[in-house]
């Protein structure tokens, strides 16, 4: 009779022990991923003096303008054509100001013809002296565009921003009447915060 007792008893037991331990009835949740609010850019460091470059300009919450800088080492000419992608499941081209894809930045002059052109993850943008402008020292902010974070991304998520160098260039006026490919051009960082 006692080896039957012992046969009985260990189902009970084993049944109290899954129970004392949360034995598979109730089902722990992970927690909830948290949600980014912030779109964040880092400056590129490091910048060779011949090279052109996207700076902040400012950020307010998920909305990110960038300026395009010329190189250091001066470089002339009478026009800047700039072609992005951008990873649009994270963020977005947005507008400058109003309805701008692009702005003027202060090297050229206030009457420069200013165009974006905007095909999904791809924006181009231009921005020219009119007519037969003299040629300027291309060695400041030359234009503005900006970026809006996508809603529901992950904080701590790295935005893909990368240049088409073969679409975009330097546009020369005057006794060159020249049109040549922008040499180079740095990116920083951009992520979710």
């Amino acid at each position: 009779m006692t080896q039957r007792l012992r046969i009985l008893a260990f189902p009970s037991i084993s049944l109290l022990y899954l129970l004392a331990c949360g034995g598979g009835s109730s089902k722990s949740t992970p927690p909830p991923t948290p949600i980014a609010t912030v779109i964040a850019y880092t400056d590129p460091a490091g910048v060779p003096a011949t090279s052109f470059c996207l700076k902040k300009n400012s950020i307010s919450g998920t909305h990110l303008v960038l300026d395009l800088y010329g190189p250091v080492t001066p470089v002339t000419g009478s026009g800047v054509v700039l072609t992005l992608n951008l990873d649009t499941t994270k963020a977005t081209w947005g507008n400058v100001s109003g309805t701008a894809l692009v702005t003027n930045g202060n090297v050229f002059a206030s009457n420069a013809i200013v165009k974006g052109k905007l095909s999904g993850g791809c924006l181009q943008v231009v921005v020219t002296e009119r007519g037969v402008g003299s040629t300027k020292t291309l060695n400041g902010p030359l234009l503005q565009i900006a970026l809006d974070l996508e809603t529901g991304q992950a904080i701590g998520s790295v935005i893909t921003l990368t240049p088409d160098l073969t679409k975009s260039q330097i546009l020369s006026h005057g006794t060159t009447n020249t049109i040549g490919p922008l040499p180079d051009l740095k990116i920083g960082t951009l992520t979710t915060q």
